[in-house]
């Protein structure tokens, strides 16, 4: 039998889901920025060594804090992604870790900023929603001639 409740945060799913969306689109602009610099950065500066480009393994200083940096961009854009379908199951943590993640998410420029905003919003939404009521469950069956008065009998 599936845990996911009928009833969660539609609201606050989609604004963390499309600010997450967001998030993932500012690593992927920044991971093909990375790899347009690293193949361009020997042309532009002229890093000539003996006649020749300079060789990949010189251009390790440069590259190695952008690799972690995405790292980390990728990282934040999965763990949104992950917070937003985690709202099935347990809308106040995942709202928490929406909020966290807007928050915290400089990595990724904070999603192009509408992201972090979108997420924002989305994790309070979740914080705050509550599930619907269930109808009230009558104790007794109603029936149609009237009830006597409890104390009618002593």
């Amino acid at each position: 039998m599936s845990r996911i409740s009928h009833s969660y945060p539609r609201g606050a799913f989609v604004l963390t889901f499309v600010g997450a969306i967001f998030q993932a689109l500012a690593a992927l602009v920044e991971s093909v920025g990375l790899l347009a610099a690293v193949r361009i950065r020997p042309y532009v500066f002229h890093e000539y060594m003996n006649g020749s480009l300079v060789y990949p393994s010189r251009m390790l200083p440069f590259v190695l804090p952008f690799a972690l940096w995405l790292v980390l961009a990728w990282a934040f854009a999965l763990l949104s992604l992950v917070s937003a379908f985690w709202m099935w199951r347990n809308p106040m943590g995942a709202g928490v870790l929406a909020l966290l993640l807007s928050i915290l998410a400089l990595p990724t420029l904070w999603g192009f900023l509408l992201g972090s905003l979108l997420m924002f919003v989305g994790g309070i939404l979740a914080i705050v929603w509550s599930p619907p009521a269930s109808p009230a469950q009558p104790s007794q069956p109603q029936s149609s001639e009237p009830q006597p008065h409890p104390r009618a009998s002593l």
